[in-house]
């Protein structure tokens, strides 16, 4: 038996928040505006950041920032800069790094 509409419906959402959430995890530095992820989910913005959270627990916004924050700490650990890392993670400055790293460690 199929399963009935609005149950189809929110499936469906769920499954692209899924993609979202695997995008968000593989490229946190590619910038996406909460609009943008909205648009790609085929829901609204509210209903997006609602859905998302229920689901994995942070907002895309912090889910982002926690993903770069794990990624800055996997490049730190190499030889590259600081700078070098800031870009790499979709920071714009050292200084915006270095406040959310420290901020992540508090």
């Amino acid at each position: 038996a199929a399963l009935p509409p609005l149950l189809q419906a929110l499936v469906q959402l769920l499954i692209r928040i899924d993609n979202l959430r695997e995008q968000l995890e593989l490229y946190p530095e590619v910038p996406c505006r909460i609009e943008d992820m909205a648009a790609i989910t085929f829901t609204s913005k509210y209903n997006l950041i609602r859905t998302f959270k229920q689901e994995v627990g942070l907002t895309p916004h912090q889910f982002q920032i926690q993903n770069r924050v794990r990624k800055a700490q996997k490049l730190l650990n190499s030889s590259a800069s600081i700078a070098e890392v800031a870009l790499a993670t979709g920071f714009l400055t050292k200084a915006t790094l270095s406040g959310v790293l420290k901020k992540s460690l508090d």
